[in-house]
């Protein structure tokens, strides 16, 4: 019965292993279109950031719950 739970285990590490693996040549495809196809930005982002009055303190907690959502 352990040899099945440790085969059954190894099989879902492969798995994962080959999801993440695509996920990220999906990714890097979808950032090499966007470096491609997207204009330079005008300004800076931590530039549009002070002149909003927004900190890079709080934007970088807002970045963490986003992310965590």
């Amino acid at each position: 019965m352990n040899r099945d739970f440790k085969k059954r285990d190894r099989e879902l590490e492969e798995h994962i292993s080959k999801d993440y693996q695509r996920l990220v040549k999906e990714c890097d495809l979808h950032l090499d279109m966007m470096e491609r196809d997207l204009p330079p930005p005008i300004e800076p982002l931590t530039e549009q950031l002070a002149s909003s009055g927004v900190s890079r303190r709080a934007f970088m907690k807002w970045s963490a719950v986003t992310t965590a959502a």
